[in-house]
């Protein structure tokens, strides 16, 4: 199979996922409540703008509040591991720069994401 095919079947697959109804699982109520949007940097820097915009956006579209709760510091793990510590019930999500992801070292990310570690 040429590259080129192997990429037109697999956006078709995924078109049909999306056209399929896959936003028809979703659940019809939520967010119940506010949503907190942790982002690793301090307020005021280019990221955390994207963040605050992201947020209105998404206020908007889900008719509920939308909190930018900044946590830099450690590289951005204390953001990360503030969120993998959270409920799991989707109200707290990551707003997560390059670093978050790639440039910590496996055992300190490891370490940090790790709840009750």
């Amino acid at each position: 199979m040429t590259l080129l095919r192997a990429l037109v079947l697999s956006s078709v697959v995924a078109l049909q996922a999306l056209w399929s109804g896959g936003a028809v699982a979703q659940a019809e109520d939520w967010p119940q409540r506010p949503v907190r949007l942790v982002i690793g940097v301090p307020p005021g820097s280019g990221s955390d703008l994207l963040a605050r915009a992201l947020s209105e956006r998404l206020a908007a579209r889900w008719k509920q509040q939308v909190l930018v709760e900044n946590r830099p510091g450690a590289n951005t793990v204390l953001s990360a591991a503030a969120v993998a510590q959270a409920a799991p019930d989707g109200h707290t999500l990551l707003f997560g720069i390059d670093s978050t992801f790639s440039i910590l070292p496996p055992p300190q990310r490891q370490a940090a994401l790790r709840p009750g570690a």
